[in-house]
C-alpha cells in the first residue's frame, strides 16, 4: 500500500542542481497556486557522484532544506544509483570492500567500471548479506537527510565505461561473478534485489516505503513504483505511454507512470497541457525533463497555459479518494488502477484499443494523443455512459465523435457508479477525507466505495460505501460510514437531471441535484 502523498503531483528535472534551484521551484508552485507533493533530486546533489552523500557546495544544508520543505508539505526524493564510487577513504566504498559486497570479474577480482563516477563498483544484490548492507546505508541516508523516498535509477545495471570504452548494451560483462552465479544468470534480478534492500532500509524508519525504479523483475510491485524510462517530448511518446502503462498493469505492476511532458527534447505548451491531463490519471504523476531541454514545469509557459494546467492538477487532487481506493484494491486484489477496456468486456473486439483506458471500473478516458486535435472518436462499451463534464448521457457498444477541448480530456462515467471525490486541498496530510462528494451516474443500481486510513504507517483503515438505485422515477441512496472519523459533509451529486418534485435531504440548482447522505441516506422522486 503506497503512502497517500505518493499519489500526488511530483516535479523533477535533470537537474535541480542546488538548494536555490529547489527553493525557486517550490516558491513558483506556491505563488501560482499549483499543488506540489514532492521535488526530486538528480545526480548533481551528490558529492562527486558518490551515493549516500550530499555536495557541500550545492547542498550545504540538505537536512535543513528537507525539514523546511516538509513543514510546507513538500517532500524531497533523491536519486540513488547502484554504482558506488571506487575512491579510497569514501566510507561506503571502504565498508563495502571490507564486507566483500561488490561484484567480481571472472578472475575473482573486484570488477571496476564507470557510470556517473568514472571508477565505480556494483553491489551484488543476489546475496542476502549485500541486501542487508544496502538497507543499512539507505536507512542512515534517508534518516540523516529526512528524505521521503528513494529513486532507483541506472539499475539494470547500466554501465557507461569498461576498460576505457562503452560496453555493448551498456552492461556488465556476463561472465562477472555474483556469488555462485554469473551475471548472465543473475542480471535480470539485479533491480529487484536493489529494490528489496531499499525497501527494507526505508521500512526501518517506521513509514510506508516509497521507491521508484526504472528496472525490475516479476515481484517488483512488492517494493516499488515503476516508470517507463527516458521518453521524449513528442506526441508519439504521449500516445505510447497508454499501452505501456496498461501492459505494466496487466503484468502485475499497478503503480506506474511515464515522464509527463517527455524527458528528452523540448516540450511545447499544448503537448505539455495534454500530457498533464493524461498524467492526472496516471497512478504515478511526475513531470520530468532532461538536462539542456526547455523548462516544462506547469508554470513555465505562462498564461493561459498555467491556469489550464492548474485545473488538471486540481482535478488530480479532487480524484485522490478514488485513486487511493483503487490503490487499496490493487494492494488487496492485484487489479491495476489503469485497465484496458477489454479487461471488463473481454468478448468485445472493439474494446481492445490502445488509445483509451479505464481508471478503475467507473471512469473511461480517451486522451487526445495528436497535435491540434479538438475532437476524437471514442468507443464506449455496452451499457450506459455519461460525459463527466457535460453530463450528456450516451449509449454504449458503439463509436461516438466527441469534442476534445484543451480545457480537459474526454472522460466518461459508467452508469450505476459513484466516484468518491473531495475538495482540491493540498498538500495531502491524511487519507481520512473530511468532505466527500460522490459523483453519481444514474443506473438501476448505484454503488461506490471509498477506502480511508491515515495515509501513512500501518493504520488498518476501513471501506465505506454508497449504495442505492434509480427506477426511472425515484432515486434513493444510502451511505454506510465505517471510517470512524468526523466529517464536514458527505454528499452525492447527480448532474443533468430535471428538478425533482419531492424528496428528503436534497438541494437542486441549475441541473445539479445534491443529496446529503452524511446522516445515512436521502431520496428524491420525479412524479
Amino acid at each position: 500500500m503506497p503512502p497517500l502523498w505518493a499519489l500526488g503531483y511530483h516535479q523533477c528535472r535533470y537537474s535541480y542542481a542546488d538548494e536555490a534551484s529547489v527553493r525557486e521551484v517550490v516558491e513558483q508552485f506556491a505563488a501560482q497556486g499549483l499543488p506540489l507533493e514532492a521535488v526530486w533530486l538528480d545526480i548533481h546533489y551528490m558529492d562527486g557522484y558518490k551515493v549516500f552523500t550530499a555536495s557541500p557546495q550545492r547542498f550545504p544544508r540538505l537536512a535543513a532544506l528537507a525539514q523546511e520543505l516538509s513543514e510546507r508539505g513538500v517532500r524531497l526524493v533523491p536519486i540513488v544509483d547502484p554504482g558506488v564510487k571506487a575512491e579510497e577513504g569514501y566510507a561506503v566504498f571502504e565498508e563495502g570492500r571490507r564486507r566483500q559486497v561488490f561484484i567480481q570479474d571472472d578472475r575473482d577480482e573486484l570488477l571496476v567500471g564507470g557510470v556517473w563516477p568514472r571508477r565505480a563498483v556494483w553491489p551484488d544484490f543476489s546475496r542476502e548479506e549485500v541486501r542487508a548492507f544496502w538497507a543499512e546505508e539507505v536507512q542512515k541516508f534517508a534518516g540523516t537527510y529526512g528524505f521521503a523516498g528513494i529513486w532507483n535509477d541506472m539499475n539494470e545495471p547500466a554501465v557507461l565505461e569498461l576498460g576505457g570504452a562503452e560496453p555493448p548494451d551498456k552492461a556488465l560483462p556476463l561472465t562477472a561473478r555474483q556469488g555462485a552465479l554469473s551475471h548472465l544468470e543473475a542480471r535480470n534480478l539485479y533491480a529487484l534485489g536493489m529494490a528489496e534492500a531499499t525497501y527494507r532500509g526505508l521500512e526501518a524508519l517506521g513509514r510506508r516505503p516509497f521507491i521508484l525504479t526504472r528496472s525490475g523483475f516479476p515481484g517488483i510491485q512488492r517494493y516499488a513504483f515503476v516508470w517507463t524510462g527516458d521518453n521524449e517530448s513528442r506526441y508519439e511518446d504521449l500516445a505510447l505511454s497508454v499501452p505501456m502503462l496498461l501492459s505494466l498493469g496487466l503484468s502485475g505492476i499497478p503503480l506506474a507512470g511515464s515522464d509527463v511532458g517527455g524527458f528528452g527534447l523540448d516540450a511545447e505548451p499544448e503537448l505539455l497541457l495534454r500530457w498533464m491531463w493524461l498524467g492526472a490519471l496516471y497512478p504515478f504523476f511526475r513531470n520530468h525533463s532532461a538536462l539542456g531541454t526547455r523548462r516544462q514545469e506547469p508554470y513555465a509557459f505562462g498564461e493561459p497555459w498555467t491556469s489550464q494546467m492548474r485545473e488538471a492538477l486540481r482535478f488530480r487532487y479532487r480524484l485522490l479518494p478514488y485513486l487511493y481506493s483503487l490503490a487499496r484494491t490493487a494492494h488487496e486484489e492485484g487489479l491495476p488502477l489503469l485497465r484496458p477496456l477489454g479487461l471488463h468486456w473481454p468478448g468485445e473486439a472493439a474494446a481492445w484499443r490502445d488509445d483509451q483506458f479505464l481508471l478503475g471500473e467507473a471512469l473511461l478516458a480517451a486522451p487526445v494523443l495528436r497535435r491540434g486535435e479538438r475532437a476524437r472518436e471514442v468507443y464506449l462499451p455496452p451499457g450506459g455512459w455519461q460525459d463527466f463534464w457535460s453530463a450528456e448521457r450516451l449509449e454504449g457498444a458503439c463509436l461516438h465523435r466527441v469534442a476534445a477541448p484543451l480545457e480537459h480530456l474526454p472522460l466518461f462515467q459508467r452508469a450505476g457508479t459513484a466516484i468518491p471525490l473531495t475538495e482540491a486541498r493540498y498538500p495531502t496530510r491524511t487519507a481520512r477525507w473530511p468532505f466527500l462528494c460522490f459523483r453519481v451516474a444514474l443506473g438501476s443500481e448505484v454503488r461506490g466505495w471509498v477506502f480511508e486510513d491515515a495515509g501513512e504507517g500501518e493504520d488498518v483503515g476501513a471501506w465505506s460505501e454508497l449504495e442505492g438505485g434509480f427506477d426511472g422515477r425515484r432515486l434513493e441512496l444510502r451511505f454506510t460510514d465505517r471510517s470512524g472519523h468526523a466529517r464536514q459533509g458527505v454528499v452525492a451529486e447527480v448532474w443533468g437531471v430535471a428538478p425533482p418534485t419531492r424528496g428528503q435531504g436534497y438541494a437542486y440548482h441549475n441541473g445539479l441535484l445534491r443529496l446529503d447522505v452524511q446522516g445515512g441516506g436521502a431520496w428524491v422522486a420525479w412524479d
